[in-house]
């Protein structure tokens, strides 16, 4: 399990560093109990024309609703996460 967290942790860290930020438009969300103080946010990348992502969100983020715009750090490859989520220092949940 120690192995497979870290795993995770070197990826995120790998998108955070080189990753683009990229605006997101929200099409749904939805409370996991996977992440009890996220909201889990199904977003589409502007710079990946019908892709769908699921990222987490802040419980408190103001732009979590369908419509709304999220920066998502996306890298090619690799994981995309929420940048509103990192600045709160919070991490990928």
């Amino acid at each position: 399990a120690a192995l497979a967290a870290l795993a995770a942790r070197r990826g995120l860290l790998r998108t955070v560093r080189d990753g683009r930020a990229v605006p997101a438009r929200v099409t749904g969300r939805q409370q996991t109990a996977l992440a009890p103080d996220a909201v889990a946010v199904r977003c589409s990348p502007a710079d990946a024309a019908g892709r769908v992502v699921t990222v987490y969100v802040p419980r408190a983020s103001p732009a979590s609703r369908e419509g709304d715009e999220v920066l998502v750090l996306s890298r090619p490859g690799g994981r995309t996460v929420s940048a509103d989520w990192l600045a709160c220092g919070g991490g990928e949940a």
